[in-house]
């Protein structure tokens, strides 16, 4: 993998990603679906079935096989934030972007989106309240960082080239 998006749940990580992956002749794969098409349901489905725990053991070996290849990796809101994935994706020799936006542009665009259980779950307060938290892990992991809070997502995604 040449290129990995990581960042909280609303920054933009599939709409950049498939972008960026054009941009650069290379395939984009979304790690929420590839983890997907592993378990044979969605992510949330997964959650409410199995629990976070049993989730991210298989999010691990998806994400280091995903590594593997060559493209742009969006990986989900939580992927980085776990420690040991935050070691597989230090070690993978990719360009790790961290994508960000303002909390109030993440309140508008995560309860515009009925499809995320997490929000559905904490609320707004406690969506935040888990953003501040990872916010550090995020940033350990990141190699540069591209605001999405304004611009395009072409103007994301030449702001990531030539961060490159």
């Amino acid at each position: 993998m040449e290129v990995v998006l990581i960042g909280f749940m609303g920054t933009g990580k599939s709409t950049i990603g498939p972008l960026l992956a054009k941009r650069l002749g290379r395939q984009h794969l979304d790690l929420d679906r590839l983890l997907e098409a592993r378990l044979g349901q969605s992510v949330g489905s997964v959650f409410a079935q199995k629990g976070e725990a049993a989730f991210r053991l298989v999010e691990q070996t998806v994400l280091r096989d995903a590594l593997e290849q060559p493209g742009v990796l969006s990986t989900g809101g939580g992927a980085a934030a776990q420690v040991d994935n935050a070691a597989v994706l230090r070690e993978s020799g990719a360009t790790i972007v961290l994508l960000e936006a303002r909390d109030e542009t993440l309140i508008e665009r995560l309860c515009a989106d009925q499809t995320r259980p997490l929000v559905q779950r904490l609320g707004v307060a406690g969506v935040l309240d888990l953003k501040h938290q990872r916010d550090a892990q995020y940033h350990a992991v990141a190699d540069f960082v591209v605001r999405t809070d304004d611009g395009t997502p072409g103007d994301v995604v030449r702001e990531i080239m030539a961060g490159m």
